[in-house]
């Protein structure tokens, strides 16, 4: 009987899922928000696990905002999501020398050393720039947030960006996208301007 190995992160705004065989392969990744329907969602999750897994055996670890206490409730082990990105990017690309993780409610840039610890910066009360911020700037540019990052690099002048709060950016935006000559100064995750 094969053995599986399953990692889920419930943030706070999505829910992401990896399942490794017994070589260390990635056999199944799932990725949605979970609109705070976290329990539906997980179990839509192991349904489909069920589905194609039958009969499997496995392991469970979980990490994510949301994801403690739910592993918490259901005595399932927890990694804080930080600590296991950067366990698997030292262990599976140890050339890299750095690691952005942009979460739904913060950002986080952890550079790597191969003869000392890790070093993590982080935004502060500030969430420009984050997983949130980005879904809500596709959301009233009426485009699937999977294109956000191709339009980024199709921009010729990027707007100008660092000045104003978050917030402010998402009132702000509707009125300035309709001006021909818009420039939108929103905040970006370093530093934090008001």
């Amino acid at each position: 009987m094969e053995r599986y190995r399953i990692g889920l992160d419930v943030g706070s705004t999505t829910a992401k899922m990896v399942v490794l065989d017994s070589e260390g392969n990635t056999v199944y990744t799932c990725y949605r928000r979970h609109q705070a329907a976290v329990e539906a969602l997980l179990d839509n999750f192991f349904e489909e696990l069920c589905g194609r897994f039958p009969g499997a055996s496995c392991t469970l670890v979980m990490t994510g905002s949301v994801g403690l206490g739910v592993a918490e409730r259901c005595g399932i082990p927890f990694v804080q999501e930080v600590v296991a990105a950067t366990q698997c990017v030292s262990r599976q690309f140890p050339h890299v020398s750095s690691m952005i993780d942009i979460g739904g409610e913060d950002a986080k840039v952890v550079f790597l050393h191969k003869d000392k610890p890790a070093d993590l910066r982080m935004n502060g009360n500030c969430a420009g720039g984050t997983g949130a911020f980005i879904d809500q700037m596709a959301l009233l540019l009426g485009v699937p947030v999977e294109e956000m990052s191709d339009l980024a690099l199709q921009a010729h002048t990027p707007p100008g960006v660092a000045f104003f709060p978050r917030p402010m950016c998402r009132t702000s935006w509707p009125k300035m996208s309709t001006r021909p000559m818009w420039r939108l100064r929103c905040s970006m995750p370093w530093p934090c301007r008001r």
